[in-house]
């Protein structure tokens, strides 16, 4: 330690006082310092790791009460992803602002989140309006980004509940399904659409159990 003038004895109140008069700052930076790193430790290690995530796009969303439902009874059926011996899933919302006035900085915005969602987030779980569904399911190039109704259902639903691309069902609208219908829900605008793991996801385990965990998920809230 750098010392300044005359060092009175250690500990004592002299020493205390030249203490403080000459590392004062110094004292305080570091014990800022030590409490950032405190407070983003006991952060990490309070914070929940979400094992699925459902993105909800569209013009409402979920109550708060329905929306900590769905997300407990689903976390039942999935499988622990990450590994941390807890199963949890959130749901995100992406509201759209509806009415005949609508804000287009807002309205960019939340079409902007949903799309770096798609390209980089987490979310295996799509819930989407129909005209969400047309914008993916019009481009050609997405087909195999999507999981195929079939793979995640034993009996498919009626033809009038699909969204098809090119001879395959993508999408299957939630207006008809009892998941919903006995927690009071009104998911007709919705469409469930679930995500394949991305190229670079091929390899990644958590990844693919995610989205194996997706494929529950849809199973469970399609089954009649």
């Amino acid at each position: 330690m750098e010392k300044y003038g005359t060092v009175p004895k250690r500990f004592t109140k002299k020493w205390w006082e030249y203490f403080w008069d000459y590392y004062k700052w110094h004292t305080i930076a570091t014990l800022f310092a030590l409490m950032l790193i405190a407070v983003t430790v006991y952060q990490y290690a309070t914070q929940i790791h979400y094992d699925t995530t459902i993105t909800i796009s569209g013009g409402h969303g979920l109550s708060e009460d329905h929306l900590e439902a769905v997300e407990a009874d689903l976390a039942e059926i999935i499988d622990d992803s990450n590994g941390d011996g807890e199963k949890h899933v959130m749901i995100q919302q992406l509201i759209s602002g509806g009415g005949e006035v609508k804000d287009a900085q807002y309205e960019m915005a939340i079409a902007t989140k949903v799309m770096v969602e798609f390209a980089a987030g987490e979310s295996c779980v799509f819930f989407l309006s129909e005209d969400e569904v047309n914008k993916y399911l019009n481009d050609e190039a997405n087909d195999e980004f999507f999981v195929p109704v079939e793979e995640y259902t034993q009996t498919m639903p009626d033809k009038s509940r699909l969204m098809s691309a090119r001879g395959i069902a993508y999408a299957v609208n939630l207006g008809d399904c009892r998941f919903f219908n006995e927690r009071g829900i009104d998911a007709s605008e919705y469409y469930l659409m679930i995500r394949n793991p991305r190229y670079n996801e091929v390899d990644d385990e958590e990844a693919i159990k995610r989205t194996e965990s997706a494929k529950k998920i849809a199973a469970y809230i399609v089954a009649e």
